[in-house]
């Protein structure tokens, strides 16, 4: 689960910054441009950032990944260059959104599965174990209140 848990503080940022990138490059780069030349010298230069951070360090690649991918995803939506920052802002809100709801899914699932002897998180389930936990993810952690 530390891997996930990594990750996560990686992909935050990553979108963040891309999605300011791209925000921003819809509204101040793009409108300057009109032929297809335009918007590849700025594709070019965000995937040139992108790639520099991916293969800066092993603890920071994926952090690089995420900023490239919210860029693209925002930006590069039709053949054309983009207009609208609805289409981006969304796009780069839905990314966001489903990180964080990851990251809140993940910590409940550790919660559910530490083992308070051991003081480790226990991974060593069956099939029926790890039903139980789902289904108890549904249920209030430390339930009703007498």
């Amino acid at each position: 689960m530390g891997e996930t848990t990594e990750k996560q503080f990686l992909r935050i940022p990553g979108d963040i910054l891309g999605g300011i990138c791209a925000l921003a490059a819809i509204a101040w780069i793009f409108p300057e441009f009109s032929t297809i030349a335009g918007l590849t010298a700025v594709v070019a230069v965000v995937a040139l950032a992108g790639a520099w951070v991916f293969l800066s360090s092993p603890r920071l690649s994926y952090g690089g990944r995420q900023f490239s991918y919210c860029f693209f995803l925002a930006t590069l939506t039709s053949a054309s260059t983009p207009t609208s920052l609805t289409q981006a802002r969304d796009r780069v809100a839905g990314v966001v959104g489903v990180t964080v709801m990851s990251k809140c899914r993940v910590q409940l699932l550790e919660a559910r599965l530490h083992n308070p002897v051991t003081g480790s998180v226990s991974v060593d389930w069956t099939i029926q174990q790890f039903s139980d936990v789902v289904t108890q993810m549904h249920t209030p952690l430390h339930g009703p209140s007498p």
